[in-house]
């Protein structure tokens, strides 16, 4: 069974609630007045990167998990339909 790539229009529909969240991360990391001068954009560019794995895990995490949960409903439903 082939994957679905997640299309672009997706990403593009959701860049303003995405935009959002970052913008209250970085304030709750940060403070109103973004990093400290001196932070280096390779320690922002790291954390930016953690931060993201982080997402990415549990975005697909809970899709898994949803998706599971649907199916097994599915199941039951489909077995009792036979019965």
């Amino acid at each position: 069974m082939g994957s679905k790539r997640v299309q672009p229009a997706q990403v593009v529909t959701h860049r303003p609630y995405l935009e959002g969240v970052a913008k209250n991360l970085m304030e709750k990391l940060y403070g109103p007045d973004g990093p400290p001068l001196g932070t280096s954009f390779a320690d922002m560019e790291q954390l930016a990167s953690e931060l993201g794995k982080t997402m990415a895990q549990e975005l697909l995490t809970r899709s898994l998990d949803r998706q599971s949960a649907g199916a097994s409903t599915r199941v039951r439903l489909h077995s009792r339909a036979r019965a």
